[in-house]
């Protein structure tokens, strides 16, 4: 298996994230509609983000895609975290930047990429999410997938200086159904 794939469904591309693609993540990232419900301590700074991405070069414990459309525009982030070997398992995030796209099913069509490559190809037995409890468009796509709520962290995120209970969501192999073709080339 290629380090770093390539993975082609539907109308989008998964292919691995770049140095040329981080002024778009600071971007996309820094616009408040865009980072609403996600983790990240804000602003991020390129700087910090070139840094982040030369340390992260050689992590076998991540795999971290750029979503583009078919005709190569770059709309997006995904990728699995603190993958576990052993234990077969991996956290996903996801991120669509360009607003434009959302609700238009390239969130469903990127997940559903990246699940069946992980079960296929990483050879993963469950994939997990957290995400707010009020991130609802994120929690209807998980559903779409399959994806099953598991259980409540209460007060697990700091956002605003409020403590916010999030939703752990996960999704086991044998529970994956995808009509989605996928092509690694």
């Amino acid at each position: 298996m290629k380090r770093n794939p390539t993975i082609e469904a539907g109308k989008i591309r998964l292919r691995p994230l770049s140095q040329n693609d981080l002024k778009l993540k600071v971007n996309w990232i820094n616009d408040p509609e865009v980072s609403k419900y996600l983790h990240y301590e804000l602003p991020l700074r390129l700087n910090k983000t070139r840094k982040w991405f030369e340390n992260i070069a050689d992590d076998k414990s991540r795999y971290d895609f750029t979503i583009e459309t078919k005709d190569k525009k770059a709309i997006g982030l995904i990728g699995f975290i603190g993958i576990n070997y052993t234990h077969k398992t991996a956290e996903f995030y996801i991120a669509i930047g360009e607003k434009t796209f959302w609700n238009k099913g390239y969130a469903t069509q990127a997940l559903s990429a990246l699940v069946k490559w992980g079960f296929g190809e990483l050879k993963l037995e469950k994939i997990w999410a957290i995400t707010r409890k009020y991130n609802f468009a994120s929690i209807a796509l998980m559903h779409k997938i399959g994806f099953q709520i598991e259980g409540i962290l209460r007060k697990e995120k700091n956002v605003g200086n409020i403590r916010e209970d999030v939703y752990r969501l996960g999704l086991l192999k044998k529970e994956f159904k995808s009509s989605i073709k996928t092509k690694i080339p």
